[in-house]
């Protein structure tokens, strides 16, 4: 299985987006502004963010797995198996 790791701090679980296309993972984000943030000074981002990540095999989308704790988005992806070649015996 894959593993992806993303820094996403101070943002619901709500606000973040996954695609699963094939070999493909999508993943966005909107870091919404806080409102009871400093107005002088505040590192904080704010707007959306996305990212696409091509991968060498297909992702199994069935059994894929998000958590996120402490600020830490992390999938479990599972590579798909491909079709295996089977010899036929004839009879």
């Amino acid at each position: 299985a894959y593993t992806l790791r993303a820094d996403v701090p101070g943002v619901a679980k709500e606000d973040v987006a996954i695609s699963i296309d094939g070999n493909v993972v999508k993943l966005e984000v909107d870091f919404k502004a806080d409102p009871e943030a400093s107005k002088i000074w505040n590192e904080r981002a704010s707007g959306k963010a996305s990212r696409a990540l091509k991968f060498k095999l297909p992702i199994e989308s069935e059994g894929a797995e998000a958590k996120q704790e402490q600020g830490v988005l992390t999938l479990i992806l599972p590579k798909k198996l491909e079709a295996q070649p089977k010899g036929i015996t004839i009879q």
